[in-house]
């Protein structure tokens, strides 16, 4: 493992248009850095990815957890928001969660086929929300 930088102020790495400043971080940009994360991208490309690997198994994908750092600066979920694979493994479905305590309960799912359901499971959307 090699040895960690510390620096003070701003940092730009040279021809890559990245910007670490003052806490931030900037990619695409090199100014006007207001959020934690700012990523722009001028190329009508994709921004941001945020992917894992898996197995053959379905429901396979990736969460972004939204929360708080507690009193002892351990990261608290409140809610999150879940992309996976379905079964054919060939198309998608986006969740949204809410947390209740450490469990996370499945609020709200839109499948591939534009279906949504809220409140209920999959299996019980039938032809109603």
């Amino acid at each position: 493992m090699t040895d960690v930088q510390q620096f003070t102020g701003s940092l730009r790495v040279t021809g890559s248009n990245a910007l670490f400043s003052v806490g931030c971080v900037g990619i695409g940009t090199l100014t006007n850095l207001n959020q934690r994360l700012t990523i722009v991208d001028s190329n009508d490309a994709e921004a941001l990815g945020v992917y894992r690997c898996f197995s053959a198994a379905s429901d396979a994908g990736t969460y972004i957890r939204l929360g708080a750092l507690n009193g002892s600066s351990v990261p608290t979920a409140g809610a999150a928001i879940f992309g996976a694979l379905e079964s054919a493994k060939t198309s998608g479905y986006l969740s949204f969660f809410t947390y209740c305590g450490s469990t996370a309960f499945e609020r709200m799912r839109i499948n591939s086929n534009g279906q949504a359901g809220i409140g209920v499971t999959p299996s019980a959307w039938g032809n109603t929300i």
